[in-house]
């Protein structure tokens, strides 16, 4: 089922919640709203997956990104940096052009 526009803006809220006041706090772009959703991945007898995905809320900025890292703990110490760093390069390379 799609979502209704109600949910989607409900969604979208939650998200840019987990940057301002969450486990996504790392995955914040100076300037711009970040939504993201962070993950922890347990996997037996292995160290645990770090995910995130992100994306700019802004219409003149429409990138998202969605990093894994295997092994790599948890997604709010791991994951969530490097999405962050991934956006704030797209953005400097396309205000740069």
């Amino acid at each position: 089922t799609i979502l209704s526009d109600a949910e989607s803006e409900v969604l979208e809220k939650l998200m840019i919640g987990v940057v301002t006041d969450g486990t996504g706090k790392s995955a914040a772009v100076n300037g711009y709203t970040v939504a993201a959703k962070t993950g922890t991945v347990q996997v037996e007898g292995q160290k645990n997956n770090a995910l995130c995905v992100a994306y700019i809320v802004e219409d003149d900025m429409p990138y998202a990104v969605a990093v894994v890292v295997e092994e790599g703990g948890a997604g709010g110490t791991t994951a969530a940096p490097i999405a962050g760093k991934i956006l704030s390069a797209v953005i400097s390379s396309q205000k740069s052009n």
